[in-house]
């Protein structure tokens, strides 16, 4: 409950009026009169005139020449009756009117008959002879207004004292119910806080009588235990009893006057912070924010603020701020800070993409705080880029009904100190299940695309990474660039990796490297030919690693991570040699040069490289045998123990694209196309002894097509008559397969694609070789 502070005297003289107990001139709005009797002085009632329409509120609509005050007397005392002629659509008047000097004791006013039986008012003196007084109809954004000539209100005086006077200049709030709750995140290295003015209900940086019309609007609201820190609700229930009732209009008076421009922020030790509210400051300020600096506006929420903070990050002075108005400062908020480390966030979401109607479902429970303590937890969900932003504290889980669109979830973890830490991950519904597809914009920089001569896609993270080898007008490069989730949710810039040695055949390939992409790329030029590896680092890409250079005419490439480190496959087509490399360290870092695995008098130029029971393998082409190779290892003491070579297949010719997988069931499987007569075909069981036919196009196949397990099935596209096509098996071994699905058409036969499992979805990486484009489709069901 926010803390009420009774400092000031002239609080006690503002009476709270509502028409539902009392009506004008009747037996309970009259006073007791004063020993002996006073009489309105000729003086006195020429100040009829004297009425001004205060700024502010909402939904006033007065004319200033319509109005008009007539003074009588009541029980000895000054009766002001106000009236206007001109009303338009009127459900709210503030006024200021000057009072004669025979009026005594506290004022009170009562609504004319046009604000309806249940409006509410306040009578606040606010300088000499003037009293400011606001009268609100009960839910003003909903009622209708009045039109036409009315009695406004009637003040009169209950003639106990003389009429105090309040300050007549602004000052800034020094009330308790006004401190601020500061908080420092010393990762971000940044401020926030929710704003506290109390009785600034439009939270316009004043207190004065129009912060009447938000308590009208939410009159009668109530939240069982308080209502959501950021929300209007909070700043109105001014009290802070959970229910929005006339009771919070005493609010009002506590901080009547005070005002708030902008606010100082300071840092220093513990024994610098003012001692009370009313404390110069002892040292210089660190920085100011100005109140129009809040993320949101007064119709949202609570004003929020989150700050950067212009020093460097200390884990050993003490923050906090005051509010200000005019240079003067008012009551210093709770200290941040003081050497107290911010949480990690963390969380966890079961689906990164999904269809209408979908539930987001999220588990912060690996958030931690170093000190031990407990941790607030703040769910933030927004359509398109993520803003800044708190909720109120909510559960380490979260589960939210989230419409089609791109969203982002964001945590924030707050500890007991104020320290925060945040995290944020995006997650995409589609309105209708089935295949999405994006087209996508591959060029790092510089001139448009000619041709792009490779593509490949790998999941990572829930995200889908896209690694491409263009040529443009005047140079070739290998670039990279990715989604945020699994529908290529707000795609990050392109990052161009290197440029080829100056020619223009090229290949890629992506490697999971404990989280981050690493690339390898195959480039020719100037008679030279060379594999290139390279993998992020600190955000940034490394200086390639010149795996393999040569004369040789390298001629395809495949990538796979084996015992846990980068390893490449490469087929030397001058010297009719398949070569491999496997990096010394998990990353990459540094690389033995390729060794040779075989060699033969024509071996054709594809290979493909595998993981079979966690050690590499080999699928290439014997075209002088007409066999295709399976060629399988163990690892010892981290090096490689080929096994011996031996033929699964006996086509006339072949095309090898991804070939060799671990079922999820246990045991390989191989696919493999057959260009002169079968198709895609599936070599399968102990020494791939059996053999399906799975497409019965043999060219239209060429050596378009990419296979990969996707959650726990197997699961290949292909291009296959001018169109992309998708089929999967029902279960992990392979054995019976679902129809086949026609993804989108191409416009040629030709074009590069390939398939990966993208936070538990099928999603593949194409090229239109007539467009020169690249595309993305994934299915989401």
């Amino acid at each position: 409950m926010m803390r009420i502070h009774w400092r000031h005297l002239i609080f006690m003289l503002m009476t709270i009026a509502c028409c539902s107990c009392s009506s004008g001139g009747g037996d309970d709005n009259s006073s007791m009169a004063l020993d002996g009797q006073t009489t309105l002085s000729a003086t006195d009632q020429k100040q009829s005139t004297a009425i001004e329409i205060l700024p502010g509120g909402l939904f006033e609509s007065l004319v200033p020449g319509s109005l008009s005050i007539e003074w009588s007397e009541e029980d000895g005392q000054p009766l002001a009756t106000i009236s206007t002629t001109e009303a338009m659509n009127l459900r709210a008047a503030y006024l200021s009117i000057a009072i004669p000097g025979t009026a005594t004791g506290s004022a009170s006013v009562s609504p004319g008959p046009w604000a309806g039986e249940d409006a509410l008012s306040i009578a606040v003196p606010s300088a000499d002879n003037t009293v400011d007084i606001g009268v609100c109809m009960l839910h003003p954004d909903i009622a209708a207004g009045f039109s036409g000539s009315t009695i406004l209100a009637t003040i009169s005086f209950d003639g106990d004292g003389e009429v105090a006077s309040t300050r007549t200049a602004s000052v800034p709030p020094v009330s308790a119910g006004s401190r601020i709750d500061l908080d420092y995140d010393s990762n971000r290295n940044f401020f926030y806080w929710y704003y506290r003015n109390q009785g600034d209900y439009d939270q316009n940086g004043e207190v004065n009588v129009s912060d009447l019309t938000p308590i009208a609007v939410h009159f009668g609201k109530t939240s069982t235990g308080g209502f959501p820190v950021a929300s209007v609700e909070s700043v109105v229930d001014g009290d802070g009893n959970g229910e929005i009732n006339i009771a919070d209009i005493s609010p009002i008076g506590i901080g009547f006057s005070s005002r708030v421009d902008s606010f100082n922020i300071y840092q220093g030790t513990q024994g610098d912070y003012p001692a009370s509210p009313s404390d110069v400051s002892s040292i210089p300020e660190l920085q100011s924010a100005a109140l129009a600096d809040a993320l949101n506006t007064p119709a949202q929420g609570r004003l929020y603020y989150e700050i950067h903070s212009d020093a460097p990050s200390s884990s050993i002075p003490a923050y906090w701020l005051r509010p200000v108005d005019q240079n003067n400062e008012g009551i210093p908020s709770e200290i941040a800070g003081l050497g107290n480390q911010a949480p990690t966030a963390s969380f966890t979401i079961e689906a990164n993409a999904g269809v209408d109607p979908f539930q987001l479902k999220a588990d912060a429970s690996a958030s931690t705080d170093p000190e031990g303590g407990a941790l607030e937890y703040f769910w933030f969900i927004v359509d398109g880029i993520f803003q800044a932003e708190f909720t109120d504290p909510g559960t380490v889980t979260l589960t939210q009904q989230v419409g089609p669109g791109n969203w982002s979830v964001a945590l924030y973890v707050r500890d007991e100190d104020g320290a925060t830490g945040f995290a944020s991950k995006q997650f995409s519904v589609a309105a209708n299940a089935g295949w999405q597809l994006t087209d996508l914009d591959i060029v790092a920089s510089g001139n448009p695309v000619v041709e792009i001569e490779d593509i490949s896609l790998l999941g990572i993270d829930n995200r889908p990474y896209i690694s491409t080898v263009y040529e443009s007008t005047d140079r070739t490069v290998v670039t990279l660039n990715y989604g945020n989730d699994a529908m290529w949710n707000q795609p990050l810039a392109t990052r161009r990796i290197n440029e080829l040695m100056g020619g223009t055949q090229g290949q890629v390939d992506i490697l999971d490297v404990g989280g981050v992409p690493g690339v390898v790329s195959l480039q020719s030029g100037g008679g030279s030919y060379r594999v290139e590896y390279n993998y992020v680092e600190d955000q940034q890409f490394t200086t390639p690693y010149n795996i393999a250079l040569s004369a040789n005419n390298l001629r395809d490439i495949s990538a796979v991570m084996a015992d846990g480190r980068p390893s490449v496959a490469i087929f030397d087509r001058d010297a009719s040699e398949v070569l491999y490399a496997l990096s010394d360290d998990a990353i990459g870092s540094h690389w033995d040069t390729a060794g040779m695995i075989d060699s033969g008098l024509n071996l054709g130029w594809n290979v493909s490289a595998g993981v079979v029971s966690g050690s590499p393998a080999l699928v290439y082409w014997d075209a002088q045998n007409k066999q295709v190779i399976y060629k399988d290892s163990h690892i010892d003491s981290g090096n490689v123990v080929w096994h011996v070579a031996f033929p699964v297949y006996n086509p006339t010719q072949i095309e090898i694209g991804d070939a060799v997988l671990d079922l999820p069931a246990g045991g390989q499987w191989l696919l493999l196309h057959d260009y002169a007569g079968n198709g895609l075909v599936n070599l399968r069981g102990n020494g791939f002894v059996t053999q399906e036919q799975l497409s019965a196009t043999a060219g239209d196949s060429h050596s378009e097509y990419s296979a990969k397990v996707v959650g726990d099935r197997v699961c290949y596209v292909f291009v296959d008559g001018g169109k992309l096509k998708f089929r999967r098996s029902t279960d992990g071994t392979g054995v019976s397969w679902f129809p086949v699905q026609e993804i989108t058409d191409l416009t040629a036969e030709d074009g590069w694609v390939s398939l990966a499992d993208v936070g538990g979805f099928p999603a593949v990486a194409y090229v239109d070789d007539v467009t020169a484009t690249a595309h993305y489709a994934v299915l989401v069901e």
